[in-house]
């Protein structure tokens, strides 16, 4: 599991944003997040699908709990 906190976080680049996490640490999966705007949270595989979304670390951390 990887953590990723970007200032500039959106749809369109989140995986080129955490792919490096995938190959330098051998993560199965990343939470990328954001608080521009208000917090949005991804979470991610290494294949690039967005397994999750939430406006709330709440439910990131639900959606990790179901994934786990």
């Amino acid at each position: 599991m990887g953590f990723k906190l970007e200032s500039h976080l959106n749809l369109k680049n989140i995986f080129e944003t955490v792919r490096p996490l995938f190959t330098s640490s051998g993560c199965d999966l990343v939470v990328a997040n954001t608080l521009k705007g208000g917090y949005q949270g991804y979470i991610v595989n290494a294949d690039g699908d967005i397994l999750s979304k939430s406006n709330n670390k709440q439910e990131i951390a639900r959606g990790l709990v179901q994934l786990l």
